[in-house]
């Protein structure tokens, strides 16, 4: 989760069960919204780095889910994202990564094919499996499962002496 600072509230001491601990209040931007949470001492890293952070910083957040709740995990300074305008919206940082995430035409045509090359070479061992006894020549191998991609991506092999129906 990707925030964006607000302000950074004043430290104050909480009392537990256990003793005394540190806490500050954090607001914050994310997704578009604004929002505000208590940042306890537990963890040394998350505190520190949140509490000398200024408004408009950017943090990357790991959720980690423990039971019914879900706690901050880790913080990391966010990269510089290359919007133009002085101010970012959670939601408009967000939704470009998600977008990133995404394969073009081209790498689900790659990855396509990566699979039918795959498929070609485990058929390609089958049938010389089938044919062999013993040991099977990797070159024999690449060479059935070159005409099985062959036959899979461009269809049968036209002869000019066959007749097309």
């Amino acid at each position: 989760m990707r925030i964006k600072v607000l302000s950074v509230g004043e430290e104050t001491s909480k009392k537990s069960t256990k003793g005394f601990y540190k806490v500050f209040n954090l607001s914050y931007l994310t997704d578009g919204k604004s929002r505000s949470k208590d940042i306890p001492n537990f963890d040394k890293a998350t505190y520190e780095t949140l509490k000398n952070s200024h408004e408009g910083d950017e943090f990357d957040i790991t959720l980690v889910k423990n039971g019914d709740f879900t706690n901050w995990g880790g913080v990391e300074k966010a990269v510089a994202s290359s919007s133009s305008s002085g101010s970012t919206s959670g939601e408009t940082g967000s939704a470009s990564k998600r977008a990133s995430t995404y394969e073009s035409s081209e790498e689900r045509a790659a990855r396509q094919v990566y699979i039918i090359r795959q498929s070609s070479i485990a058929n390609a061992i089958n049938t010389l499996g089938a044919q062999t006894v013993g040991a099977v020549d990797p070159g024999q191998v690449m060479s059935i499962a070159e005409i099985y991609t062959q036959y899979v991506l461009n269809g049968p092999p036209v002869d000019a002496g066959d007749s097309v129906s």
